[in-house]
């Protein structure tokens, strides 16, 4: 076990549970070690349901306590930033869940925070793992294409809005459709496009189903 790289979570959540710890369990290089989150009773069944071997309520109890080589970040997104900034500091690489935080602040500390200790800090946008993705990048970097000079992205979201988790929660989720989903998109496009430096940036956000029933 010596040879493997040693990851904590911190969070037990919905995107935990269904993404991101069984696909760490499925790289024979990776041990899943230890998962923190401040609800006991998720602590307790990530532990049992995963086979991990401890569980906190306190992630850095977590870090002082387990030799980690890195962290899952998979918090609700008001939290992204801390915990990543806590454990890259403590000497850990990290991969947080999208969006990378709450706002370009928050974000720029991370950055600056992972650049000063020397640690790796990747955001979790899977688009551009995706083969159609990869395909395109190879065929857009050959120049076959020529310049690219415009992208248009269009999403659509079928399955109405999460009810679960914080989706809905402004102070812990920080946005809507665009956080949740369009972060994908619009990085995914960045990335096409050689990630060219941003002259100005515009957007409007409106808030248009009901509240229900008070």
């Amino acid at each position: 076990m010596a040879d493997k790289l040693r990851v904590g979570f911190v969070g037990a959540g919905g995107i935990a549970r269904a993404a991101q710890i069984p696909s760490f369990q499925k790289n024979d290089k990776v041990q899943i070690v230890a998962i923190a989150d401040v609800v006991q009773k998720s602590v307790d069944a990530a532990v049992a349901d995963f086979g991990i071997s401890k569980g906190y309520t306190d992630y850095n109890d977590m870090f002082a306590k387990e030799k980690l080589d890195a962290v899952v970040v998979c918090t609700p997104n008001k939290f992204h930033a801390p915990v990543s900034i806590d454990a890259l500091r403590q000497g850990l690489h990290v991969l947080c869940e999208k969006p990378m935080a709450m706002n370009a602040t928050e974000s720029a500390e991370m950055t600056r925070v992972a650049r000063e200790t020397g640690k790796t800090l990747m955001i979790a946008y899977r688009y551009r793992q995706q083969a159609a993705a990869r395909a395109a990048k190879k065929i857009i970097d050959s120049g076959e294409l020529g310049e690219i000079y415009m992208i248009r992205v269009n999403g659509l979201r079928r399955r109405g809005i999460p009810s679960w988790g914080v989706f809905t929660n402004k102070e812990m989720q920080g946005g809507g459709a665009m956080v949740d989903y369009g972060v994908h998109l619009l990085d995914l496009s960045l990335w096409l496009a050689g990630n060219p430096r941003p002259i100005e940036v515009s957007g409007i956000t409106s808030q248009r189903r009901a509240h229900g029933p008070t």
